[in-house]
């Protein structure tokens, strides 16, 4: 399982800054292309004026392949007090760049030593003695520079700075780390553990101890490997630090002496959240840099193979779905934890399912640091406020439809999920059919054409209980948003405007309640595709699930799904067994599909199918459906976010909608 997202920096490309160790300077853009394209999804700045240096330019860039800025590379020589005041400048300048480019998680100033410049600590790295360190005052001038760069660039920009240890720099060995944490700012200043550099630098030590002992000062951390026999020739014949370095003592990852699966389970031990950044030192004569990234990137993916750790909230009708798909269908997923208000519905889930530990409350499932992704399976009402709790909390969020009733709900959860930079995604379990996942096909392809015409009917066997009902935000925000999901998915743009007509003709204490049980919603696509939604709270004869789609070369449509094939002759009639009657038998393995998508997601570090605007869109939808059916007219759904955003729903139909069904 990945618990973690995976960059990779220019260096890998061969621009290093030492001048005497440069490879091929290839292109930044081509650069970028390359690490995108390997299974990146960050990467940090390269030397100043590598890459674009005017913050609209880079940024157009970085969003253009999908990448994350993680951390710009700032040299200083702070044994020398002579020099913070242009370091100051320069990592300043630097800042102001990666915070006009930010996104989430907010990116590093990476603070080095200006490395391989000291003769003594260049021609011994990698077998540094106590007597080659700094002096009681050297320490203090060292670490009165870095907190003051550290405290300028945070004030300024607001960014916090880590310290690269590293191999030829005065901050080379375990003590010498922690003689620098020791002397600086823990508000200001954290550590970027290297795992090559401290291998190289201990003289081949234990990689997980370090993690361990500077535990609580590391805010990111860099992949790199340290060949075990190169480093000990290294040693033997007293190479300086560049001569290891041309003769590979940082190879590719998996072929050194670093334990990365002890680093991984260190990293999911401890709840870290952050990047990790592969840094492949390629010079002349290496190899292709790409096909090095590719391999460090397929090194990582064969040793992150720990299941997803999920914790379920909510033990009724659908949680029960979830937590018996993953006990019994997806192996790449564990549930250690679930909760409900109903102690014993969890308890009696935990026992069928094999779960483990059965939490009070929900506080308990969020902040597990054994739980890496959260399923919310609870009520609508609490489901914007778990999702804002859990991404605060660095989990990975699937979350059921809705999100919420409300639209400023809606925002503030999805605005948490982007600041906190977890994945999300909503529970609409229908693309995952495979009839509907082949007419979406045939619509992506060209098979039929370009779309004219949608049709899609949606009728349950039966009405819920009264009770539900009341509670339920009403059947266009129920049952219809299934299908304003459906229509968005299958045609592939956004609605623009929505006519509904409807009435009561199932069941008269429906409209009591204030809403109502049978529609034709009319759709307007900005491609022009014309779409009509037949909707119905009972269809006698079973649950009907039917979708057809007209184009300019021809048609597609898929029917109802039966318990079995057999079809019954007789001389009076021919015929067959009705279609299946219930929601979870229709859907079953869609819901083991967009599960196995979710953790897909997780694992991979790629965007969930169904995304928290994918969430919030047939919300706006449903809301535009009410609206033309009390204002008898057509409703663009821009007059929602103009009209309704922000406005609480209250508890039940009646009130939210009142007397025959206007919105109050």
């Amino acid at each position: 399982m990945s618990i973690l997202r995976v960059g990779n920096a220019p260096c890998s490309w061969g621009t290093l800054e030492f001048e005497g160790a440069k490879g091929e300077q290839i292109g930044f853009a081509r650069m970028l292309d390359e690490l995108a394209a390997t299974g990146y999804t960050g990467t940090e700045l390269g030397d100043w004026g590598y890459m674009p240096t005017d913050p609209d330019a880079l940024r157009r860039e970085l969003k253009s392949r999908g990448l994350a800025m993680l951390g710009a590379f700032v040299p200083v020589a702070l044994k020398d007090p002579a020099a913070h005041a242009s370091g100051v400048e320069h990592a300043l300048r630097t800042a102001r760049l990666l915070a006009a480019v930010a996104t989430e998680p907010k990116p590093y100033l990476v603070l080095a030593d200006n490395n391989g410049t000291v003769e003594e600590r260049t021609r011994n790295a990698g077998r540094i003695t106590p007597e080659m360190g700094l002096h009681p005052l050297e320490w203090h001038i060292f670490a009165t520079g870095a907190n003051l760069v550290a405290r300028s660039v945070l004030r300024e920009t607001g960014l916090r700075t880590v310290f690269h240890h590293h191999c030829a720099g005065y901050v080379e060995t375990p003590d010498e780390i922690a003689k620098f944490l020791d002397a600086t700012d823990p508000d200001a200043i954290g550590l970027v553990f290297d795992t090559g550099h401290y291998c190289y630098g201990a003289g081949g030590g234990d990689v997980r101890a370090g993690l361990e002992r500077f535990r609580d000062r590391i805010w990111y951390i860099h992949f790199k490997d340290c060949h075990p026999e190169i480093a000990a020739r290294a040693r033997a014949e007293q190479w300086d630090y560049f001569q290891a370095l041309r003769h590979g003592v940082f190879c590719e990852l998996g072929k050194g002496s670093v334990d990365f699966p002890s680093v991984l389970r260190w990293m999911r031990d401890t709840g870290y959240r952050g990047y990790a950044l592969v840094e492949q030192d390629v010079l002349p004569g290496m190899g292709t840099p790409e096909a090095s990234a590719r391999r460090n990137r397929q090194y990582l993916r064969s040793i992150e193979s720990s299941p997803v750790r999920v914790g379920i909230i909510g033990a009724g009708r659908i949680g029960k779905v979830h937590a018996r798909t993953i006990a019994h269908r997806l192996p790449e997923a564990v549930a250690v934890a679930i909760m409900d208000t109903d102690i014993g519905a969890a308890r009696a889930l935990a026992g069928a399912c094999g779960i483990a530990r059965v939490a009070e409350t929900a506080e308990e499932i969020l902040t597990a640091p054994d739980i890496d992704a959260v399923l919310i399976c609870s009520s609508t009402g609490t489901h914007a406020d778990l999702v804002e709790r859990a991404a605060r909390a660095g989990k990975h969020i699937f979350c059921e439809k809705p999100i919420d009733h409300s639209l400023e709900k809606i925002d503030r959860a999805l605005e948490a999920v982007a600041k906190a930079g977890v994945k999300l995604q909503v529970g609409f379990n229908r693309r995952f059919d495979a009839n509907f996942a082949r007419v979406r096909r045939a619509v992506e392809s060209g098979e039929i054409g370009t779309p004219h015409l949608l049709h899609i009917v949606s009728r349950d066997p039966a009405p819920p209980p009264l009770a539900y009902i009341e509670v339920s935000g009403g059947m266009f925000l129920d049952m219809t948003i299934h299908d304003f999901d459906m229509a968005r998915f299958l045609i592939g743009d956004e609605v623009e405007d929505i006519y509904t007509t409807a009435a009561v003709r199932v069941d008269p204490e429906i409209g009591k309640a204030g809403d109502v049980d049978t529609a034709v919603i009319v759709l307007r696509f900005r491609n022009g595709v014309i779409a009509t939604i037949d909707n119905s709270r009972k269809a006698v004869y079973g649950y009907d699930q039917r979708v057809e789609i007209l184009g300019s070369e021809g048609s597609i449509a898929t029917g109802n799904c039966y318990p079995n094939e057999a079809v019954i002759s007789t001389a009076s009639s021919v015929r067959k067994d009705l279609p299946l009657n219930f929601f979870m038998e229709r859907y079953a393995e869609s819901f083991v599909n967009e599960m196995r998508a979710f953790l897909q997601a997780v694992r991979e570090d790629k965007p969930t199918p169904v995304t928290g605007k994918d969430g919030r869109i047939p919300v706006v939808m449903a809301l535009a459906a009410r609206k033309s059916y009390d204002e008898h007219r057509p409703v663009r759904l821009e007059e929602i976010g103009a009209a309704l955003v922000g406005r609480p729903l209250s508890p039940t139909i009646s009130q939210r909608w009142g007397p025959g069904g206007k919105y109050s």
